[in-house]
C-alpha cells in the first residue's frame, strides 16, 4: 500500500514538473517572438512578410527587420521595412498608388477600400507623429521665438529620405549673434545639438 502511494505521490510531482515546463516553455517562446499586424489596401492585395505569405492582421515574426510587401494588379508595388522587439506587435499599413488606367478610380469604385485607406493613412500619421516625438522630443515644446523676436526656433520636414520620422529643427536667425542666441537656448533645454539635423532658414549679416 505505501509503495503504491509513493508511485502516485512521484506520479504527481512528474506531472506538476512537466507542467511547469510547459508553461515556462511557452512564456519564453512568447517573449522571444514577436508579431505585426498589417493593414492593406486594396484589401485584395497579396501579402509577403520577409519574403514568405502574410496576410492582413497579426502575423508571427522573428524579432529584428521586418519587411511586407504589397502587392495587387493595376498598382505599384509597395514595401516598408520596420524593425520589431522581442515581445512586442510591430505595426505595418500600406496604400497602394494606382499605375493603370484600369484601377485609376479603384478607391472611388470599392468604398470598403477607400474605409480602409483612410484608416491606415490615419494610424500612419498618428505612428508618425509618436515616433518624431521620440527621435526628436525638443519638437514638444517649439516653436519657440527668442527675445525681441530675433531668432525662432521650430521643427519641419527632414531632407533626408532615410530620417522621415526625424524632423530637422529650423533656426531662422538673421545675425550670428541670433544663431548662437538659439543654438544655446537648445543646449540650455538639455537637448544635445550632435543628435540633431539643424538647418537655419535665414543669412545672417
Amino acid at each position: 500500500m505505501q509503495q503504491h502511494s509513493s508511485k502516485r505521490i512521484l506520479y504527481i510531482g512528474v506531472g506538476c514538473l512537466i507542467g511547469v515546463l510547459v508553461i515556462l516553455g511557452f512564456a519564453f517562446s512568447k517573449r522571444s517572438s514577436a508579431t505585426i499586424t498589417v493593414a492593406i489596401a486594396p484589401q485584395s492585395a497579396t501579402i509577403t512578410i520577409n519574403g514568405k505569405k502574410g496576410h492582413s492582421g497579426m502575423n508571427n515574426v522573428s524579432p529584428g527587420p521586418v519587411t511586407v510587401t504589397a502587392v495587387h494588379p493595376g498598382f505599384a508595388t509597395l514595401s516598408r521595412t520596420v524593425i520589431v522587439q522581442k515581445g512586442t506587435d510591430g505595426y505595418v499599413g500600406l496604400v497602394l498608388t494606382s499605375n493603370s488606367a484600369a484601377t485609376n478610380n479603384w478607391y472611388e469604385t470599392h468604398p470598403a477600400d477607400l474605409q480602409a485607406s483612410s484608416v491606415i493613412s490615419s494610424k500612419q500619421s498618428d505612428i508618425n507623429a509618436s515616433q518624431s516625438v521620440k527621435n526628436t522630443p525638443i519638437i514638444q515644446i517649439l516653436p519657440y521665438i527668442g527675445p525681441g523676436f530675433e531668432w525662432r526656433v521650430d521643427y519641419g520636414v527632414n531632407p533626408s529620405e532615410k530620417a522621415a520620422q526625424t524632423p530637422a529643427i529650423y533656426i531662422n536667425a538673421l545675425t550670428p549673434r541670433g544663431r548662437s542666441d538659439a543654438l544655446f537656448w537648445i543646449k540650455s533645454r538639455g537637448y544635445d545639438l550632435a543628435t540633431m539635423k539643424i538647418i537655419f532658414t535665414a543669412n545672417p549679416e
